[in-house]
């Protein structure tokens, strides 16, 4: 469990699983450091810690990590945030080697206060990225920067897709002065305005095409899905 400062995985003992880090001036990365203990009679073995985005690395001491009887041990994690704003919330999945197998998870977060974003460098790894989506807005679908536009909306629809896919951009506290909050659009945007909008993105612009045809990451159902929570008033 999460929450109440440990997370038991079997005889594994973890403590802080879920860590926070307010970002200062000239920062663009974190390390956070997750503590473990095995307090069984056997050795416990971690085989993997995967992070929920490609900005966030796990180090572990080796793969698979062995922990003997009675030791304690450190993994660690580094985000990289430079150009990004707000609250950052990524998850790393443990896995076990035990019999079975138990899984787990870490969390960390990360809020980027404004000033803090407002530092020159972040605002040159924006404009790093804003170059590289004019020259092909469909890089945001390509290699580091699949793993937050891509993999996060894997599989959802409606508002869980809308979450992960539309407010990553749309819903930052410091958006580009190009990209407008979905929220303040008006409200009379038909079903066909989305769909358009979603499967094909608009030219000139820094919006992609969403739509599998065009080469982006979403199907049809997934679309529509995004088109029917789109118009119903959210």
């Amino acid at each position: 469990m999460i929450g109440s400062g440990f997370l038991l995985l079997g005889a594994l003992v973890w403590t802080s699983p879920s860590q926070t880090y307010l970002a200062k001036a000239s920062d663009t990365e974190h390390t956070f450091t997750f503590e473990v203990k095995n307090t069984g009679r056997q050795p416990e073995v971690i085989i993997d810690i995967v992070p929920s985005c490609g900005c966030t690395v796990a180090q572990l001491p080796g793969k698979p990590w062995v922990i003997a009887p009675g030791a304690t041990g450190q993994a660690r994690a580094t985000i990289k945030f430079g150009g990004r704003t707000g609250r950052l919330h990524k998850v790393l999945d443990v896995t076990s080697g035990g019999e079975p197998s138990v899984p787990g998870r870490l969390e960390i977060v990360v809020n980027i206060p404004a000033e803090v974003a407002a530092d020159p460098r972040m605002d040159a790894a924006r404009r790093q990225n804003q170059a590289s989506a004019r020259a092909n807005r469909q890089v945001v679908f390509q290699g580091d920067c699949a793993s937050c536009h891509v993999t996060p909306g894997q599989g959802k629809r409606g508002a869980d897709l809308f979450q992960f896919d539309c407010l990553i951009c749309h819903g930052a506290e410091r958006r580009a002065s190009m990209v407008p909050d979905l929220a303040t659009l008006p409200p009379h945007r038909d079903p066909g305005y989305w769909r358009e909008l979603i499967s094909r993105g608009k030219a000139n612009t820094l919006m992609p095409a969403f739509g599998k045809d065009e080469g982006g990451p979403l199907d049809h159902d997934q679309i529509e899905s995004l088109v029917e929570f789109l118009t119903a008033g959210h």
